[in-house]
């Protein structure tokens, strides 16, 4: 898990709860707002209904916001793991968390519409409805008020889901391409549904704007047609001398225009009322049941007309069969759309698939797909595609080129060291031949010390040499080992002299002691040898540095899993900065040519299907651990004898470096 180094407030993640609250409640205060604004102009609403209208919307808007940014919170809520996981950058985050993210845009669009449709049928309740507004305007406010929220919700989805794509940014690789394999079997029909919806919802929205300002249009003129239908009767008919009202004439006239809708009734005035009623003219207002009452003044008296606007169920058959029609076609036209969409995006799909299985490195593949895409998008993702395929394959041809030069350069290296090696060789046993059969002739003092000069440096010439001929067998992989069963006696001898001689100095020779009952070790008795001889040589050369060091010891143990320990306990607490080398790590070149060897050693050792492990003593002395594996029992040969006149090492100073091979045993 890593952790990036920007606070957590400053993650995408930490503004995403708040960032789509704030996107769904400023959705639905805009819907409800417009909703306001727009009544008086598209229902045809009078002036002096507009206040209470708007404090209708308000309560409505109130208890849909509060329940939608309730609901929001608690998604959140249950999001809050991976959002945190996400902000850390942490590998713990899966395609299922990544999944339940993708579906946040259209969960919470769905969650927005439905509840602020709920909450606008509240405008029926009588607390909530304004009182001169009748059933039918009322049904047009809400059906008015649901078709913005419809129309508001297309860019409210497009704003979340832009808040939640942010989030993919920061998920590791692999939960991403996990989840986009699981959707691309899922793309071709989630682009037909919303390639519908995108054509028949505005169609949809703007057939049932063009019902509802019908509609209005439709009921003004009625109630307009009524209110002189209802001046005309009480003018016309009813305007006679008072005391004439009563005939059986006048009652017939008020009951036959009750019959058609036009409840009457007389009011007798006095002079001063009725003067202000003749002076005022006509009035309209409207009653608690949203019926419409005409006030008109008469010669004697005053006619109050009630009558009703509403338009009949059937007015509202044609607008909506029209709308259903015009949605319908518009459908059938976004399927037929995203059909052929779908099968453009599943060739393009089909053939960036397909590129996993060709080689970059031949001709480019035909690209008769391309020519069949009808949607210029298309067509423009699989020219990016071939731009990207034709990239990669000048990569991976640059690559194999790459590698086939590195190869050659390591071939041409390993011949240059083995060839210049082998004419180094040559001359320099000459040499040393000729050096050992001086030692037989009578020499002065003087000459003794310089022929045993020129052996002891040529011997470490000759051990260079043969350890860059080993590196470069090792490089190009020729090596060839030859391993047997050895006594660790003997190993441990040969390795202590062989190591003298590549030192070529006065020191200390190594103690070395072997548990009594080991069996013999697996190993090839020229190069194992050697690789040992390497790391002993080097821990003499700290002795020589170090006037005050302690003898360098080798000894022999069982180790876990069937394995025989080899320690190398350095005297002195110099060279540790080269002891990286026998464990894979860089270190400072203070060896005197043995760094060279060290990295050999370590790798041939390798080669044994061994171990190399460095640990340090509590007085700082580094202890170089190699561990070989034992001879069978049918090749095991018998125990060799331990030096009794050397004291064995502490156990105690090695329990670290038992237990880590102990674990890297068991590992392996």
């Amino acid at each position: 898990m890593s952790v990036p180094s920007s606070p957590l407030t400053s993650s995408p993640t930490s503004h995403y709860p708040g960032r789509v609250l704030l996107i769904q409640i400023a959705s639905g205060a805009a819907a409800f707002a417009a909703t306001a604004l727009l009544a008086p102009l598209l229902l045809l609403f009078k002036l002096e209904l507009w206040g209470s209208v708007i404090f209708a919307l308000a309560k409505v808007a109130f208890v849909a916001l509060v329940i939608i940014g309730a609901i929001t919170a608690l998604r959140m809520r249950s999001h809050r793991f991976a959002l945190r996981a996400l902000s850390l950058r942490s590998d713990s985050v899966d395609s299922t968390d990544l999944r339940a993210l993708d579906a946040v845009p259209a969960s919470a669009t769905f969650s927005f519409f439905t509840i602020s449709a709920a909450a606008s049928l509240l405008i029926f309740v009588p607390d909530v409805r304004p009182t001169a507004l009748d059933d039918g305007r009322t049904a047009s406010l809400i059906v008015l008020a649901i078709t913005l929220l419809s129309a508001v919700s297309i860019p409210h989805y497009v704003l979340v889901r832009r808040a939640t794509l942010r989030l993919f940014e920061l998920p590791p690789i692999e939960a991403t391409t996990l989840l986009l394999r699981d959707q691309g079997r899922k793309v071709a029909p989630r682009i037909r549904r919303r390639i519908l919806l995108s054509i028949a919802a505005p169609v949809m929205l703007v057939g049932a704007g063009a019902v509802l300002l019908a509609h209005a249009h439709a009921r003004t003129s009625l109630e307009e047609s009524r209110k002189q239908t209802a001046v005309v009767l009480a003018r016309a008919v009813l305007d006679s001398p008072a005391q004439a009202l009563s005939g059986p004439a006048d009652q017939d006239a008020i009951r036959a225009a009750r019959d058609l809708g036009f409840a009457t009734t007389i009011v007798r005035d006095t002079p001063p009322d009725l003067n202000a009623a003749h002076a005022a003219g006509v009035s309209l207002t409207r009653a608690e049941g949203g019926k419409l009452v005409a006030s008109v003044p008469l010669d004697e008296s005053r006619a109050i007309v009630q009558f009703s606007a509403d338009l009949p169920a059937d007015a509202l058959v044609p607008g909506v069969l029209a709308a259903f029609i015009a949605t319908l076609v518009a459908a059938a036209a976004g399927l037929a759309l995203g059909r052929a969409m779908s099968r453009d995006v599943d060739r393009a799909a089909k053939r960036v698939r397909s590129l996993a299985g060709i080689d970059l490195r031949a001709d480019p593949p035909p690209t008769e797909i391309r020519d069949l895409a009808r949607f210029d998008v298309i067509q423009r993702l699989e020219e990016a595609v071939e731009t990207l395929t034709e990239r990669f394959r000048v990569f991976a041809i640059a690559q194999e080129r790459g590698l086939n030069a590195r190869e050659t350069a390591q071939r041409v290296r390993g011949l240059l060291f083995a060839s210049v090696s082998h004419d180094l060789k040559s001359p320099l046993n000459a040499i040393l031949g000729f050096a050992d059969l001086l030692t037989s002739e009578d020499l002065t003092p003087a000459q003794a010390e310089s022929l045993d000069l020129i052996r002891t440096r040529g011997r470490e010439l000759l051990g260079l040499i043969e350890t860059i001929l080993d590196a470069a067998r090792v490089e190009a992989r020729q090596l060839k080992l030859s391993p047997r069963a050895i006594e660790l006696e003997w190993l441990l001898t040969e390795a202590a002299r062989k190591a003298a001689d590549l030192v070529g100095e006065k020191v200390t020779s190594p103690i070395v002691e072997v548990d009594p009952g080991l069996p013999a070790v697996l190993v090839d008795p020229t190069h194992g040898t050697r690789a040992i001889a390497v790391i002993v040589a080097h821990a003499l050369r700290t002795i020589v540095e170090d006037p005050g060091a302690r003898p360098v010891r080798l000894q022999a143990h069982p180790a876990p899993a069937g394995n025989l320990a080899i320690d190398i306990v350095y005297g002195s607490q110099e060279g540790a900065a080269d002891m990286g080398v026998l464990v894979g790590t860089p270190a400072m070149a203070r060896a005197r040519g043995l760094i060279l060897g060290l990295s050999l050693s370590r790798r041939v050792i390798e080669l044994h299907h061994g171990h190399v492990a460095v640990d340090a003593l509590p007085d700082g002395r580094a202890v170089c651990r190699v561990l070989f594996p034992a001879a069978p029992p049918a090749r095991r040969r018998r125990a060799p004898r331990s030096s009794p006149d050397l004291p064995p090492i502490a156990r105690a100073t090695f329990r670290p470096l038992d237990a880590c091979l102990r674990r890297k045993s068991g590992a392996e």
